[in-house]
């Protein structure tokens, strides 16, 4: 258990907060990782406040989650399971959830975070531990085990505290939101608003379709009722859902192979420092790296953003598909092989009724189309998110990009795109 005196755990975590400051702010666990390394104790707590801020989106967005950073009032607690450790600590509490120390400039509030007693400390990991959406707090293969070992030091039971349902889900955290995006279905707004990743436009219903929470039955009964465009085109997408599902038991070698055998004549590139910076979100391609990093906030990303990451990764960097799809089922709550891998394939140009290989989005024109307003690079690219600082969060000139730390792009879009396109043309015909 942590150490009893705080005032020996504030005077260690002053030597190293400034640092943490910055790495807690991007959520970078393989830093921290280091930090935990020079100091375990302090480290621990880093690790309890990186939670508490994926928690509450606080990061990037103060509306991520549907919550509130104010300290925990009654009418939020509908968005816990009642037979939750988490429930139980909030009411054992004689006073609100501890979030006093939210409101401090950092590192200020990790520090003041760091000196809680241990009760408050219980009660923020079970809190939130219980509203994340897959507590994935590491960039190795164990997204796990971080948060098991967090749990372990403050005794607090992991599995009881979170549970991969519905009011676990972070579209889908309160009410409100299912009324709303019933009357986005109603009228006509999803049709246009399912592109645009900077609003929330989306049904968000796709991780309950992968756990069998709902049936697509169920879905396209209630919308029989329905006229909208929104109704319309929400069908069509159960639509190519149940489509490739039927595709892969089919041909189920389709989940790792070129569904178009051709495309496996195609030359690509061996995956190295550039699908890690694909991965991470530090490509210098505002909506690549928006989307990168959201996928590892929330373990979801909007399908339009799945789209350009797929093809930026498959023809601008010349990496091979299926490092893609892998990426995205181990990040991904709603990972589903099917639509997931056939969804590459479509991008890749070897799916069924594939995009044309020639067809290679523009990220930074795609990212000017669908999110014109720079709201959703704004909140997930931190470095972006100024608009004094940064006026086009989509094209930031070199000299924005170095005063607020965002790497230059690392690569020519339009030389790949070129090279992309004589690569296809040596195996066509």
């Amino acid at each position: 258990m942590p150490s009893s005196d705080p005032a020996a755990t504030l005077r260690k975590a002053d030597g190293i907060s400034a640092s943490l400051a910055d790495d807690l702010r991007a959520t970078r666990q393989h830093i921290l990782r280091a930090h935990l390394a020079a100091d375990f104790e302090v480290a621990f707590d880093a690790m309890l406040y990186a939670l508490c801020e994926q928690a509450l989106g606080r990061s990037y967005n103060n509306e991520a989650l549907d919550i509130s950073i104010r300290p925990f009032q009654a009418q939020n607690r509908e968005v816990l399971h009642a037979d939750t450790v988490a429930q139980k600590m909030l009411e054992a509490l004689e006073q609100d959830l501890a979030t006093d120390w939210m409101k401090l400039e950092k590192p200020d509030d990790f520090r003041a975070m760091s000196a809680l007693p241990i009760a408050d400390k219980q009660a923020l990991f079970a809190w939130a531990t219980g509203l994340a959406v897959k507590p994935q707090l590491s960039s190795d293969n164990r997204p796990s085990h971080i948060i098991e070992e967090i749990g372990a030091r403050l005794d607090v039971d992991v599995a009881a505290c979170w549970r991969p349902s519905a009011q676990n889900y972070w579209g889908r955290v309160n009410k409100g939101h299912a009324v709303a995006t019933a009357r986005k279905l109603i009228g006509d707004d999803y049709a246009e608003d399912r592109d645009r990743p900077g609003v929330d436009g989306t049904s968000r219903m796709s991780v309950h379709l992968k756990y069998g929470e709902v049936h697509p039955r169920t879905l396209l009964a209630d919308l029989s009722r329905r006229r909208s465009d929104g109704a319309r085109v929400y069908r069509t997408e159960l639509a190519w859902r149940e489509f490739y599902a039927d595709v892969l038991h089919t041909r189920p070698e389709t989940a790792r192979e070129y569904y178009k055998p051709e495309f496996a004549r195609l030359s690509y590139d061996r995956p190295g420092a550039q699908l890690e910076a694909w991965q991470e979100g530090r490509t210098g391609f505002p909506i690549v790296d928006a989307g990168m990093r959201q996928l590892r906030a929330t373990g979801w990303v909007h399908n339009r953003v799945r789209m350009i990451v797929a093809s930026f990764l498959v023809k601008d960097l010349h990496v091979e598909w299926q490092h893609g799809a892998r990426h995205f089922l181990h990040w991904l709550v709603d990972g589903d092989l099917a639509s997931n891998n056939h969804g590459w394939q479509w991008v890749a140009g070897s799916g069924t009724d594939a995009s044309p290989f020639f067809r290679v989005f523009n990220p930074t024109t795609q990212g000017k189309k669908f999110d014109p307003r720079g709201d959703y690079v704004r909140r997930w690219v931190e470095e972006l998110s100024d608009p004094e600082q940064v006026p086009d969060p989509h094209d930031p000139d070199p000299d924005t990009r170095d005063l607020v730390g965002y790497p230059a792009p690392m690569v020519d879009h339009k030389e790949e795109r070129q090279e992309a396109l004589d690569r296809w043309e040596k195996i066509r015909g």
